[in-house]
């Protein structure tokens, strides 16, 4: 089954509101064996919205719109479907009332203009929307499916898990595609291919490999397709452990692991506790541990030692050390993790040292120059990385790096 995804709405074309609309959407049709050919961004206006269906007319078998029903003026969506499927606005005693409850429920009064919410275009089924106001709608004409979906994620999300995909999966024979994501940190993807290339060379047919990099990692999705399950599920795993077994080193997890999780889950079955040093990263190391519910049964706090002068009171860094190696450097970052470890009575530290950039004041020493030592009460690890990119991304670099060896050291 061929689809288009369109996102409606000026605030996408001008980039003030980014469209992870069609990213969900996307993602959601891919999983259940739809084939998204292409997405489309218009501007509001009723003209661009008529070509944009009658270019998809016919083309591809299903069209989902997203965005333009709000119940203001500059919500022209519905009135331009209506116009395009030659029907008339007509109201749905069943959304009516989900408007009613829906304002109900927060006990305010429902506008006049939030009426307008319960007109749809004859004949189109409605998706109720349980979550907001807006009805989605799904309408048929010659050899496509147009749904329409708000543009609110919220709301376009519940209408796409609740009721598009369900419909979608009960109305068409639909391919079985099963998906298994490797997630690797502290290895460049150029590395990983060289490293699995056997592995790869070697794919059964009906399998796919991607390299899907972001800032600090690198997610492998392996995909199968076919029309047995298990067959396809067992395949497709076949790969996954082959490919593993290649960069174990650099595993941390699948699917929708998280590193600071795993990390997490490490500490608590060693009764381990954490504490943190930080000096480039800002605090972004300490938020990305406690982004993890529980992390309070392990991680203790943490020193954001910015400046030097706050190495040396706070973490006993020493000022000869300072003076001779300069803030960024293997001797203080370990100085920074043992200091850490005593402030806070952990079993374990992480402490980091670094340029992010754009800017140096430390002479001789590249911007994205990064020390991070782990520490236990037994020894001290430290590693120069050499992270490029900007400001942000040296930063997250950074933290993911330091949770990675904190990983390596507690296994």
């Amino acid at each position: 089954m061929t689809a288009a995804i369109v996102s409606i709405g000026d605030e996408l074309l001008i980039g003030q509101t980014v469209n992870t609309n069609a990213s969900f959407i996307g993602e959601q049709l891919t999983l259940i064996g739809v084939n998204v050919q292409v997405v489309l961004t218009i501007a509001d206006k009723e003209q661009d919205i008529l070509n944009t269906l009658s270019l998809c007319q016919n083309k591809y078998q299903l069209v989902i719109l997203t965005g333009g029903l709000g119940p203001t003026k500059d919500d022209i969506t519905k009135t331009t479907l209506s116009k395009y499927f030659g029907v008339d606005l007509v109201s749905d005693e069943a959304v009516l009332s989900n408007v009613k409850s829906f304002f109900a429920h927060y006990k305010k009064e429902v506008q006049p203009v939030n009426y307008l919410q319960a007109q749809v275009p004859e004949g189109c089924t409605v998706l109720m929307n349980k979550v907001g106001t807006a009805p989605g709608m799904w309408m048929e004409k010659e050899d496509t499916v147009f749904v329409s979906l708000p543009g609110v994620p919220r709301e376009m999300r519940y209408l796409t898990s609740k009721e598009l995909v369900p419909r979608l999966q009960e109305k068409f024979k639909l391919p079985t595609i099963y998906s298994h994501n490797i997630l690797t940190q502290g290895i460049g993807e150029s590395y990983i291919a060289e490293q699995i290339k056997d592995v790869e060379n070697d794919l059964p047919q009906g399998i796919s490999l991607a390299y899907l990099p972001s800032r600090g990692m690198v997610k492998l999705r392996i995909t199968g397709r076919g029309a047995d399950f298990e067959e396809v599920r067992t395949a497709v795993e076949i790969q996954v452990d082959l490919i593993k077994s290649n960069i174990a080193e650099h595993v941390f997890g699948d699917n929708t692991d998280e590193l600071a999780k795993v990390v997490g889950d490490l500490l608590v079955s060693k009764k381990g506790t954490l504490s943190v040093a930080e000096s480039l990263t800002g605090g972004a190391l300490g938020k990305e541990i406690t982004s993890v519910s529980g992390a309070s049964a392990y991680f203790l706090g943490g020193v954001i030692s910015y400046h030097e002068d706050v190495k040396i009171s706070e973490l006993e860094v020493s000022p000869e050390t300072v003076k001779d190696h300069t803030v960024v450097s293997e001797e203080v970052a370990v100085q920074m993790a043992k200091g850490s470890l005593i402030k806070f009575g952990s079993t374990y530290s992480i402490a980091a040292t670094g340029l992010a950039g754009p800017n140096s004041d430390v002479s001789a020493k590249q911007i994205g120059t990064v020390f991070i030592a782990v520490a236990n009460k037994d020894h001290v690890i430290c590693q120069q990385f050499n992270f490029g990119g900007d400001r942000d991304g040296v930063v997250r670099r950074t933290v993911l790096a330091a949770l990675n060896m904190l990983r390596l050291e507690l296994m």
